[in-house]
């Protein structure tokens, strides 16, 4: 348990932290989910260019928890967003696209039409 917990620790890192998020998620790992949460939510701008599978594979909950602890800016959430919903469209109802968009003040023109579709 010991060798596995300071591997996890020293792998985490923001290619992995959406891996381990979901992973620790299933097995309640609340102290694990929390940190690999924080770190997608601080480098929301650079994970889907290092792990493009990054967050569509995220459960809707654990996306939402990044959003809401990310301080990036509205354009580059926006932009995850939409990855997100255009991937995940099945899971994602309006009550949650609503949730997502929370505090979205500017949005990223690309995906505008995208973000009008949901």
């Amino acid at each position: 348990y010991d060798r596995t917990r300071t591997f996890v620790q020293s792998n985490l890192s923001s290619t992995t932290a959406p891996h381990y998020a979901c992973e620790a998620y299933k097995y309640s790992m609340d102290k694990l989910v929390h940190a690999a949460i924080t770190l997608c939510a601080d480098t929301l701008d650079m994970v889907v260019k290092l792990f493009p599978r990054g967050f569509d594979a995220l459960p809707t909950d654990l996306f939402t928890r990044v959003l809401e602890q990310s301080s990036k800016s509205s354009q580059t959430k926006s932009t995850r967003i939409a990855e997100y919903c255009r991937k995940n469209s099945d899971d994602v109802d309006k009550e949650l696209f609503e949730r997502f968009c929370q505090g979205i003040d500017k949005v990223n023109p690309t995906y505008a039409i995208l973000l009008l579709r949901q």
